[in-house]
């Protein structure tokens, strides 16, 4: 990562629907459910932006432990240390929570090295959810996905 690779971090605010909608197709199929946690306060959404360009999100969820969901970089923007930077920013947010837990792809081998490299560590519990999901082109996709959760010591 270089000097102008830093990436400013803040919650999502309710006038950010257009912009995430604009930056990434798949960004607005879930703008309403991060906007509607933030004021339900069950969870938040850390955004990233180089300059003013948003190009990555991490969701929060309160739940006990909290859940670290959707943690995505823009492709143009992968390899620069923006992931890591995010997911310190929420872990920074969650602190006092002294646990954090997400659940990675069993075939998402990289983003479990980041995960592992920053400490977390497989719990053996595994998950097999079916989503739907907006790919970047806008197109509706449906997946099944297994996945491992890892927890990290805060």
């Amino acid at each position: 990562m270089t000097s102008g690779d830093q990436l400013s971090v803040r919650e999502i605010q309710p006038g950010d629907a257009s912009l995430l909608t604009d930056a990434s197709p798949s960004w607005g199929s879930i703008v309403r459910p991060l906007l509607a946690a933030r004021e339900a306060t069950t969870g938040t959404t850390l955004i990233g932006f180089a300059g003013a360009l948003p190009v990555g999100l991490v969701e929060l969820v309160w739940t006990d432990p909290v859940e670290l969901r959707n943690l995505h970089v823009l492709p143009p923007y992968r390899g620069r240390g923006y992931g890591t930077q995010l997911l310190l920013a929420a872990e920074r947010t969650v602190s006092r929570a002294r646990v954090l837990r997400l659940a990675v792809g069993l075939d998402n081998l990289e983003a479990r090295r980041l995960y592992e490299r920053l400490g977390y560590r497989a719990t053996g519990e595994q998950q097999t959810v079916t989503y739907t999901y907006v790919d970047s082109a806008g197109v509706e996709r449906r997946a099944t996905e297994t996945s491992e959760f890892l927890i990290k010591l805060l």
